[in-house]
């Protein structure tokens, strides 16, 4: 099974001038535990993958809801505080 068959999104995105993020979202705690036991997913792998050398590829899975957020407005909108 394909990665894209599995995960509801995949995106990439720049962590600096050298790093580059990966993220997999999944719609189901199974989806998420079949692709992290993967051997596509070990960091030699995807070293191989992006043409850098072994041991610069770290693979930092997180728990399921980790960086989850609820946001009250739009990406990117700006909201006013009221003091109180």
């Amino acid at each position: 099974m394909k990665l894209a068959e599995l995960a509801r999104t995949v995106r990439s995105k720049n962590a600096g001038p050298l790093k580059l993020t990966l993220d997999l979202l999944f719609d189901d705690e199974a989806a998420y535990h079949r692709v992290l036991q993967s051997p596509a997913l070990e960091p030699a792998v995807m070293a191989s993958l992006y043409g850098r050398p072994a041991g610069t590829v770290e693979v930092l899975p997180l728990p399921r809801g980790a960086g989850r957020q609820d946001r009250h407005g739009p990406a990117g909108s700006v909201r006013r505080y009221r003091r109180l």
